[in-house]
């Protein structure tokens, strides 16, 4: 005999069949809620990037900075990889600054590649490490030329997303080639989002634009030969549409009139080298401050940089040379010593070569050990030894 199935008790079996699903489905709608929070959360408290301006209106050759900005969130940070994509038929980036945040020692990278720039910062040194927390930190800035009029043109980080809360920095990251900021003693990657640009192009009214001159055929990392005598000429004749720019620096440990030496000089505009001058004579005053010339530069504004015979490398920024003999002081800041081995970086290898050459408490100066008299008074002593160890602050100290 069939039992009749009962419709008056539908709406209980179907109460029953709602709880039974609800009961199983339960965890995972907790998990699935939790997670959102943390999301959430995350969001909030992990690190950030952001372009400023993040848009803006341009003129054609009309140069523009945008500043990157660092937000860490509730955590410190010891490092950060950045890099910028941009589209080089519409932009030109010309150059990058660091930024003002004194925590960061060091700027393993500041490099423009055909479409992309990229700058990595190391916070404090390998030995102590200071973090840094905080909003709105300034990490560097990079100028760009607008060369196209465009309706919209991006520039942007390259960042894929945030890496997973359990992913170890240094396993297999599926983020590591992209922009990273690093959990101060995690090695974890924190970065959670970003900020782009984007700008549009107009035709003008701009200024006329100088053409830059072709710069000549030179070894990019020329090796200077120093010149402990040079000799000087008469002060150069003015060629008619060229510069002259006769300068002054101070070199570190000098402090009263010493013998001639050799510098070596740049120009440059943006990460163009337009002017080197592999070794320039220059003279000490009874203060110990130095004087140079170079001669038959092309007019315009540049970028100085000065290299001593044994100096971390100094720059002198938006240097305006116009027609005719041009003069600056630079005395007020001093080029630090210690770089022997001309790589622009103070580091072991330079104290080792000092400590090789330091085998008794005064050396005598000859023509091979002269480099490490830093103080030019004709002995390698401790005084020497003392001015290095005092620019030794890290494990690399670069120059500009």
């Amino acid at each position: 005999m069939k039992t009749k199935f009962n419709f008056d008790r539908l709406p209980i079996y179907f109460s029953l069949f709602s709880l039974a699903l609800l009961l199983i489905l339960l965890p995972f709608l907790i998990r699935e809620t939790q997670r959102e929070k943390e999301l959430r959360i995350r969001a909030q408290e992990e690190a950030t990037l952001e372009l400023s301006p993040s848009s803006g209106t341009f003129n054609l050759n009309q140069p523009f900075d945008l500043d990157i900005i660092l937000n860490t969130g509730r955590y410190e940070v010891d490092s950060f990889d950045i890099i910028l994509n941009y589209d080089p038929s519409a932009l030109e980036a010309q150059q990058i600054e660091r930024g003002n945040v004194p925590e960061i020692k060091a700027y393993a990278a500041q490099e423009i590649r055909d479409g992309q720039v990229l700058l990595t910062g190391n916070i404090g040194s390998d030995v102590i490490q200071v973090p840094i927390e905080g909003q709105n930190l300034l990490v560097g800035t990079v100028t760009f030329r607008p060369l196209k009029a465009v309706s919209q043109t991006a520039v942007s980080f390259d960042f894929v997303g945030p890496a997973p809360p359990d992913m170890d920095f240094f396993g297999p990251d599926p983020h590591k080639h992209d922009c990273n900021v690093v959990k101060f003693l995690e090695f974890q990657d924190i970065l959670n989002q970003v900020t782009n640009g984007s700008y549009q192009v107009l035709v003008g009214p701009t200024p006329p634009i100088t053409p830059t001159p072709t710069p000549p055929l030179i070894s990019p990392t020329p090796t200077p030969t120093w010149s402990p005598t040079p000799t000087w000429a008469p002060t150069p004749t003015p060629v008619p549409g060229k510069a002259n720019l006769t300068f002054k620096v101070k070199f570190q440990g000098i402090n009263e009139q010493k013998p001639s030496k050799s510098v070596r000089v740049t120009l440059q505009q943006g990460i163009q080298e337009i002017h080197l001058f592999n070794s320039v004579g220059v003279n000490s005053d009874q203060n110990g401050v130095y004087t140079g010339t170079v001669t038959s530069i092309d007019l315009g504004t540049y970028d100085v940089y000065i290299k001593g015979w044994a100096h971390l490398q100094k720059k002198f920024t938006n240097v305006s040379l116009s027609e005719g003999e041009n003069s600056y002081n630079w005395s007020g800041t001093t080029l630090l010593a210690g770089d022997f081995n001309d790589d622009n970086i103070l580091d072991i290898d330079d104290i080792g070569l000092i400590l090789a050459i330091y085998t008794q408490l005064s050396v005598p100066v000859n023509e091979a050990n002269r480099i490490y008299d830093v103080n030019a008074d004709e002995v390698v002593d401790i005084f020497d030894i003392a001015l290095i160890l005092s620019n030794y602050t890290e494990l690399e100290i670069h120059g500009d």
